[in-house]
């Protein structure tokens, strides 16, 4: 059973917005309750990951996988996958770029992908679409941390890329 709200609401919601705009702070409180309310969805909860290019077996000789291509991976937290792709752009740096989508396969515009690494945390804010483009991430250990408009966050164990 789907939770995404009918078409005919999101147009009524409009409506609201453009006639009588409730202040930005309530929108978010409320956003946080509803998240905590729901639960599984609390400040710490965790992105896991569901897939990982890396823990892919070695491809057989005269496959055209590329063992030197990107990195990807799915991560999952309650009501959001994040597809991440890791590429290398120069002698121990790294970006990501991929996207944030909501349990429906819907984008979750608004709100902040940061890739926390050795050398401090590299950000981007998602796009319209949720996408993101993190540059500038050092190899070895890393964290991916999510944070929504909303003030809902959830974040990786530390791996390696």
């Amino acid at each position: 059973m789907s939770t995404a709200p009918l078409p005919e609401l999101n147009l009524l919601g409009e409506l609201f917005r453009l006639g009588d705009p409730a202040p930005r702070r309530a929108i978010a409180s409320a956003y946080r309750a509803v998240e905590q309310f729901r639960g599984g969805r609390s400040p710490n909860a965790r992105l896991v990951p569901l897939s990982d290019t890396a823990d892919r077996p070695e491809s057989s000789p005269g496959s055209d996988a590329d063992a030197d291509g990107p990195r990807v991976l799915t991560l999952g937290a309650p009501g959001r996958v994040v597809e991440l792709e890791l590429v290398g752009t120069g002698p121990g740096l790294f970006s990501a770029a991929g996207v944030v989508l909501g349990r429906t396969g819907q984008s979750q515009a608004g709100g902040v992908l940061s890739v926390r690494h050795g050398a401090g945390e590299s950000h981007d804010v998602l796009d319209h679409c949720g996408g993101f483009l993190v540059r500038g991430i050092a190899a070895g250990p890393v964290s991916v941390l999510l944070r929504s408009r909303w003030g809902f966050s959830t974040a990786t164990d530390w791996f390696t890329c």
